[in-house]
């Protein structure tokens, strides 16, 4: 099959063994209004039922393609599947998450008054599994078109706003000439990727429309899931952020970058009490100058209560908070 001349979208899908939850999310694909698009499923070894439920789908519908790998994690996955499609924009979808049936069809509007632009970004829902509720993440800036820093600045200190993969809207080719990818092996990758793609892209167009419904709290989640390299991922993130602020070509997202960097350490600090581990407490500190560097003193704050007390007893003093 090749739907490249026509095919606006490839909805990247990678999935480990979420079988109860896999038929929502790809029968939320079917169900759009825009048809313009296939989805590209990334079997990360899964050892459940995943693989013939994609297959199903797959038979049912020829805009669905199958990509089978050993498990490699998130990153591996999504980008197998960016390297594998063939559409002009890349939409990714967590395989226990599910689309707007408008999703498809807002971003299409979106692109065609911005087509010039290589990145969209946009308001997602949070669904509850336990109520059914669906409730709108409220991030609302004022403008359509957005610069990096505009985007970055509303974003980090939005309370609502969640970094993740799947709120932004990509041009395919671009993000392969810039070697966009998401860092192999790493835990919260999204929030490392998402402002490398925001910074490099210069300007962002904001869809305000509906679009992703992002399932909370789930049960055996990734993110959900006690892991302390996630802990140590999250000050790998910190300090690339770091460094990444340092690149003078970016001077002014340097700020939002820094606050970002600060955020993340804030939630590595209130982990620490639940591990209790030297070697991790070790590598905390020796990060903590993050919290001096960013652009609000009740992180510079944070930093001196660090020095004075201790990271332990400032994780025990936030967790009491």
């Amino acid at each position: 099959m090749n739907l490249k001349s026509k095919m606006m979208f490839s909805i990247i899908v990678p999935i480990y063994n979420t079988e109860q939850y896999l038929e929502e999310c790809l029968d939320s694909v079917l169900g759009q209004e825009y048809s313009e698009y296939e989805c590209v499923l990334v079997n990360d070894g899964s050892t459940d039922s995943s693989a013939k439920i994609c297959r199903k789908y797959c038979n049912k519908d020829v805009r669905f393609r199958l990509l089978e790998q050993k498990n490699s994690g998130l990153s591996a996955a999504r980008n197998a599947g960016i390297r594998y499609a063939e559409g002009e924009f890349i939409v990714f979808l967590d395989s226990d998450d599910f689309l707007k049936k408008e999703a498809l069809k807002n971003l299409a509007e979106r692109i065609q008054q911005n087509p010039e632009e290589n990145a969209i970004i946009s308001t997602t829902f949070a669904y509850y599994e336990d109520t059914g509720e669906l409730k709108e993440r409220h991030w609302e800036p004022e403008k359509t078109l957005l610069t990096s820093a505009e985007t970055l600045w509303s974003t980090f200190e939005a309370e609502q706003f969640i970094v993740a993969a799947w709120t932004l809207t990509v041009r395919r080719s671009w993000l392969i000439v810039n070697q966009l990818f998401f860092e192999p092996g790493l835990l919260h990758e999204d929030e490392l990727w998402f402002p490398q793609v925001v910074t490099a892209a210069g300007q962002v167009v904001v869809n305000r429309d509906p679009f992703y419904c992002g399932r909370c709290n789930r049960q055996g989640s990734i993110v959900n899931t006690p892991n302390i390299k996630r802990i140590y991922d999250k000050i790998h993130v910190a300090q690339s952020l770091e460094n990444l602020a340092e690149n003078k070509k970016l001077a002014d997202c340097e700020g939002a970058l820094k606050l970002r960097s600060a955020q993340i350490m804030v939630n590595v600090v209130k982990s620490l009490n639940a591990y209790n581990d030297s070697r991790l407490n070790a590598k905390a500190k020796e990060s903590m100058c993050l919290l001096k560097r960013a652009p609000k003193s009740k992180y510079r704050i944070l930093f001196y209560m660090c020095c004075v007390l201790g990271v332990n007893s400032v994780s025990k003093l936030l967790n009491k908070a």
